[in-house]
């Protein structure tokens, strides 16, 4: 049975209100994004919800668009201002052959995940880290960034985990490392943020954000007669399981590790703001061109991504192509891995572009993908 003319009615003001008030709040969320004027753990929380909303008024236009065509501008219009946002979701420039010269440089950023240490020595499992270890070492880079990098030189654990003296026999006699309170103490063993490069690093700078390991590495790298200042960083995980909730069999189990979610995301975002705010001074005082590479733990349209794309440039979205997801766990569909490179202040004339970025979706030891971009600076 269709529905009465009165119905009908009710139906399509109702409709026309929820168009209205999602976009409304879209445009309010914009804003936010855009100027940044509000830095508190709240503003994480609507900054997330960003890309539910824009898939929302996508639905809207589609509907109105059949329904009545004339409504059909606003939730376009709303979509449109959104632009800069689809920038961050998808790249597609043109697909280059290698582009490694003698004058580009090329960074590689991954997670390793601590080259999955406990599987190999507590569950038996051998065969990934040797791999994982093998390809880290043999890909192609001047610059390698590690988030949950591991190594140890103990002679009665396995020799695949003296990773660093292997990056050593392949070229990179350049690093350094932040070992987190949790680490072995020994000087020779520990997880964390690492750099590795073929060339000088002449000073650094670091800090510890908690005990797993998230922190930043900051250091001035020699090539030549230009200097680069590298920054990699991971952010404090927000410890998110959407797989958990997923996996809950009663409403009372989802809506408890949905509270439980909302916490942890709650405790990053006020954690972020503190982290955020220090990465823009070392940024900002830089006298040198910046290259930064990271686990932001956060998709393109967060604080930390925003507060970062206002000082520097995203290597992605000026040179990658597709959706570029880092993420290989549930939710597959997000990219939290990044590279951001802009000019320091000091450097007159000297500009830093990318030429070429590069999502590996077929590397799939870690539960990030690695990338890596390829820059050239010119004057």
């Amino acid at each position: 049975m269709k529905p009465r003319p009165r119905q009908r009615g009710r139906l399509t003001s109702l409709l026309s209100f929820l168009t209205l008030l999602l976009g409304l709040y879209t445009l309010g969320v914009y804003a936010l994004s855009y100027t940044l004027w509000v830095k508190h753990w709240l503003a994480g929380f609507l900054m997330l919800s960003l890309p539910v909303a824009m898939a929302g008024l996508v639905l809207a236009f589609g509907y109105w668009l059949v329904v009545w065509p004339a409504r059909a501008w606003f939730p376009l219009g709303v979509l449109v201002l959104g632009w800069p946002f689809w920038q961050r979701t998808l790249a597609w420039h043109s697909s280059h052959e290698s582009l490694k010269l003698q004058t580009s440089l090329r960074v590689m950023s991954y997670n390793l995940r601590y080259f999955d240490v406990e599987a190999y020595t507590e569950q038996a499992q051998t065969d990934l880290a040797p791999r994982m270890v093998d390809w880290v070492t043999r890909f192609d880079a001047d610059v390698k960034c590690f988030q949950e990098f591991y190594n140890r030189d103990d002679p009665d654990f396995p020799a695949v985990f003296r990773t660093r003296r292997r990056l050593e026999q392949a070229g990179y006699h350049h690093s350094i490392v932040l070992k987190p309170p949790s680490s072995t103490r020994t000087g020779q063993d520990f997880v964390g943020i690492a750099i590795f490069s073929r060339y000088p690093l002449i000073s650094r700078a670091e800090k510890v954000f908690s005990a797993n390991g998230n922190g930043y590495l900051v250091a001035d790298m020699v090539r030549g007669r230009d200097t680069l200042r590298l920054i990699n960083v991971q952010f404090f995980s927000m410890g998110i399981r959407v797989g958990k909730v997923l996996r809950q069999r009663s409403l009372e189990g989802a809506e408890a590790e949905t509270r439980g979610v909302a916490r942890q995301l709650k405790k990053g975002f006020q954690k972020r703001i503190t982290q955020i705010a220090e990465l823009e001074r070392l940024i900002q005082t830089s006298p040198h061109p910046v290259i930064l590479c990271g686990d932001l733990n956060e998709t393109p349209y967060g604080l930390a991504y925003g507060i970062l794309r206002r000082h520097l440039r995203n290597a992605f979205e000026e040179a990658g192509r597709g959706f570029g997801f880092t993420y290989n766990r549930q939710p597959k569909f997000i990219r939290i891995d990044n590279q951001f490179f802009g000019d320091g202040k000091k450097e007159a004339g000297k500009k830093l572009s990318v030429q070429r970025f590069t999502t590996h979706s077929e590397i799939r030891f870690s539960d990030h993908n690695p990338i890596s971009a390829e820059y050239v600076l010119s004057k």
